[in-house]
């Protein structure tokens, strides 16, 4: 392939400025690289194997190759010492090596992490299972997950105190947070490169952890959501408004159970272990901040382990169209499947359940016969695919709230009355502000009731946004 320069660096400045990047900063920070330029900017680690003549070896030539086609570099700028230009920085090649499944076609072996591991995540661990050995029946896969682990009749049964004797016997290795923390992959020549797809779910530290498991250095490629989906408390930014969140709800709850309940709840300790909550709050906050950019905050974190980003260009729309889709069918598939295990699994007895509950290693069906159990107490009707996939998408909590926003409204104050006493029991009454406060449902009934939601909640009727009852309430 011919690098027309003039065409190349025309192409670099029109994605900066689309991105509205100011002109002259542009001209300062980025440059277009090609041949073999971009090997001086990336490739200069003392840590990089090399020849006794200094130059690079043919393995790594061959890998970065890709890189001699051009791409456009970005200086990193140094906040702390006056904005001058550091040795780090990120490299966009105009043209990104092969995605996972070109790789897996051309062969090695490959570690795979993911951040969702339930069958209903179309993105999680045993989606992605599923869709890998359709495509690549040939290939020994290995799936690592709080499941498999605990499976006495799956290969990865045990598996974690055993990594570096096991791992080498399979050719692609998928990993959920299993392998966040506590464990060390220290194989050398067996994996190609580590892949990582991040929704958004874990904090950004756990994400690092996990793409170093593997020790060595080989390539990571990582596809990061750009906000988290998950946050702490009320989601705030700030170790105060964190902390505040909590003393003001506290606060409330108390009263509002008090005037509800009759009861006199000033003996009540609010101060218990402040310096356990001020940590709270503190690494809360830090976990808000990273969720708001999250893609940032990975990739900052990456930076700051010693690793250089390079960022990949986007796929083609037929090629990650049909990815998706195929992944997609791979999940449909797959939970529709567990959801039809779960509603044909036999009915157990209470002991049963028990037993199953407190046992940790569990055959294939045996979740599936101790979901069924649970469901049919919390439901207390037939269980069918059609109750399983409402509750994982929460029914109960909207039941329950529904419950008692109507029928049950009289038995509400008891309820969190119960719920109080017994935290206050274990707690010598103490509270520990953020679970007590999860477990009050007084506050959003009322609030609903306030806001007379019920009246949208009429069987059978139609309501528009132009309608008089929308428009007052």
């Amino acid at each position: 392939m011919r690098i027309i320069e003039s065409d190349s660096q025309a192409k670099h400045l029109t994605e900066w400025l689309n991105s509205g990047v100011d002109e002259e900063i542009i001209a300062l920070n980025v440059r277009s690289l090609y041949r073999t330029l971009p090997y001086e900017y990336l490739l200069y680690s003392p840590k990089i194997s090399r020849r006794n003549d200094g130059r690079l070896r043919d393995r790594d030539l061959k890998k970065y190759q890709h890189i001699e086609l051009g791409g456009w570099w970005c200086s990193g700028v140094d906040p702390l010492n006056n904005y001058v230009l550091m040795m780090w920085g990120c490299f966009k090649p105009d043209h990104p090596r092969s995605a996972l499944d070109k790789a897996i076609a051309k062969g090695g072996h490959h570690l795979l992490c993911c951040s969702a591991q339930k069958a209903k995540s179309k993105w999680g661990i045993q989606a992605l299972e599923q869709r890998f050995r359709i495509k690549f029946p040939h290939l020994r896969i290995l799936r690592i997950d709080s499941e498999s682990v605990a499976d006495p009749s799956h290969p990865a049964m045990g598996c974690i105190a055993h990594l570096n004797e096991i791992l080498t016997q399979y050719d692609l290795v998928i990993a959920s947070p299993s392998l966040e923390t506590g464990v060390s992959i220290d194989i050398r020549g067996h994996f190609d490169a580590v892949w990582g797809i991040f929704q958004g779910v874990q904090p950004v530290n756990f994400v690092r952890q996990m793409l170093a498991r593997l020790r060595e250095t080989v390539d990571r490629h990582i596809w990061v959501r750009e906000w988290g989906i998950s946050v702490v408390g009320n989601g705030s930014t700030s170790i105060g408004g964190l902390l505040r969140s909590q003393h003001v709800a506290t606060q409330a709850n108390i009263a509002l159970l008090s005037a509800a309940d009759n009861a006199d709840l000033s003996y009540i300790d609010q101060n218990f272990q402040p310096e356990s909550l001020q940590t709270w709050g503190k690494r809360g906050s830090v976990i808000n901040v990273e969720m708001r950019r999250y893609r940032e905050s990975v990739l900052g974190g990456l930076v700051e382990d010693g690793y250089t980003i390079i960022d990949a260009a986007d796929a083609l729309d037929d090629e990650s169209g049909a990815v998706i889709e195929s992944v997609k069918a791979a999940s449909e598939e797959l939970y529709s499947a567990e959801c039809q295990a779960i509603a044909d699994s036999p009915t157990i007895s209470d002991a049963e359940l028990k037993k199953l509950q407190d046992t940790r290693a569990k055959t294939k069906t045996e979740p599936h016969q101790q979901r069924k159990a649970e469901l049919s107490r919390r439901y207390e009707i037939d269980v069918t695919p059609d109750l399983v996939e409402k509750d994982d998408d929460g029914w109960y909590p909207q039941l329950r709230m529904h419950y008692y926003l109507t029928l049950g409204r009289e038995f509400l104050t008891t309820r969190d009355a119960k719920r109080a006493k017994a935290q206050l029991e274990l707690g010598k009454n103490s509270l520990w502000k953020p679970d007590f406060n999860k477990g009050q449902l007084l506050p959003a009934v009322l609030l609903l009731e306030n806001l007379n939601l019920l009246q949208f909640l009429t069987p059978g009727e139609h309501l528009r946004g132009s309608d008089e009852a929308i428009i007052l309430a």
